[in-house]
């Protein structure tokens, strides 16, 4: 269970930095950097067509 969390907080770690260097080279614009977080979120689910 204690792996679980820790995976999860790391998770949600890499999530925020990730999110802060989006804002940082946009400039602090977060619509564009909500849209990048997304566009790198989507690939963790493959599609199929």
């Amino acid at each position: 269970m204690k792996a679980d969390e820790g995976a999860a907080a790391r998770a949600e770690q890499h999530q925020k930095v990730t999110a802060e260097e989006t804002q940082k080279r946009h400039g602090s614009d977060t619509s564009s950097a909500e849209a990048d977080l997304e566009a790198v979120a989507a690939p963790r689910v493959p599609k199929v067509i």
